[in-house]
């Protein structure tokens, strides 16, 4: 049988109040047992790292069996157990990039006669973001270049390597002219950064997430706009550079319906060359060019234990 300690979950909420203990969690059971448990769950999320922790955003508020407290997150569960809550059942994402299909090249060229296109791929999740730049050249239409490149990957050191779904998924197309790719990266990287900052601020604003509404998406209204806002800010970033923009295109990945209680990769559809892909990205930009770029997105439940972080 669960036994709570009232005394250690009032501290971490920094109150000595069982009142305030009610308001702060924002549910409506009236059984301090009960009201301990989900503050002590809470706390525990907080010191995981919250959003920005493995567990991600809750999915659900907290539910009992009998004596024990659930809640699940994007990442996996907070259950309290014996007299502590325990963290487990972490979800990571791991992303491939398979390479690309120009389905049409540039209506002009600044020094060649092929096309010389590089691709800005950003992961963006509620821990963490990556940028990966891949470069080409010696494309024409119907050219086709096959690779498997990571772009979100799943490690043993959970805690902190993993990104817990949802993920924003987005490239930008570029031509090499005259610019710096390096200096492209940099820009983008920059704004992922502040984008990132954007939700860290509203998040501490919105609160701890104790009692935190779950609508019919994942990923709340306001950091959706922040996550998805980010894109064409990259295209506002890289103008004036001196290469020319192709095109962009993002997606959101596993903002499903919360009730849904196990999410799954997208279905295989094909392959493209070797490899198996299950998502695509197109990019058209008209007398630009326009590309498809292939992925493998697959998802993993890790069977470990989510500690609180030092």
């Amino acid at each position: 049988m669960a036994s709570v300690q009232l005394a250690k979950t009032l501290s971490d909420l920094g109150t000595n109040s069982v009142r305030e203990l009610f308001n702060r969690t924002g549910s409506s059971e009236q059984s301090v047992f009960k009201q301990a448990q989900i503050a002590a769950i809470g706390s525990f999320y907080l010191k995981t790292g919250g959003i920005k922790g493995p567990l991600g955003l809750p999915v659900s508020n907290v539910k009992f069996t009998g004596q024990t407290a659930v809640r699940r997150f994007a990442g996996g569960q907070i259950a309290y157990q014996a007299s502590d809550p325990k963290g487990e059942k972490q979800l990571a994402v791991r992303i491939n990039y398979l390479g690309f299909r120009c389905l049409k090249e540039s209506n002009w060229d600044q020094s060649t006669g092929s096309d010389e296109p590089y691709f800005l791929i950003g992961a963006v999740a509620t821990n963490g973001s990556k940028v990966v730049r891949r470069a080409y050249s010696s494309i024409n239409t119907n050219s086709v270049r096959t690779e498997v490149t990571d772009i979100a990957t799943v490690g043993i050191s959970g805690n902190r390597d993993n990104f817990t779904p949802p993920i924003v998924l987005g490239v930008a197309a570029m031509e090499h002219d005259l610019g710096s790719k390096d200096e492209a990266e940099k820009k983008v990287r920059k704004v992922l950064e502040e984008a990132e900052e954007k939700v860290d601020k509203l998040a501490q604003a919105v609160g701890p997430f104790l009692g935190i509404p779950v609508g019919n998406h994942v990923m709340p209204d306001w950091m959706r706009d922040i996550y998805i806002g980010w894109l064409p800010e990259w295209g506002v970033a890289l103008l004036g550079l001196g290469d020319d923009e192709i095109g962009q295109n993002s997606k959101l990945l596993f903002d499903y319906n919360p009730e849904i209680t196990q999410w799954q990769a997208p279905a295989i559809i094909g392959k493209h060359g070797d490899n198996d892909y299950n998502f695509v990205l197109p990019v058209d930009g008209g007398k630009e060019g326009k590309y498809e770029l292939f992925f493998l997105i697959d998802l993993f439940t890790l069977s470990q234990e989510i500690q609180p972080r030092a």
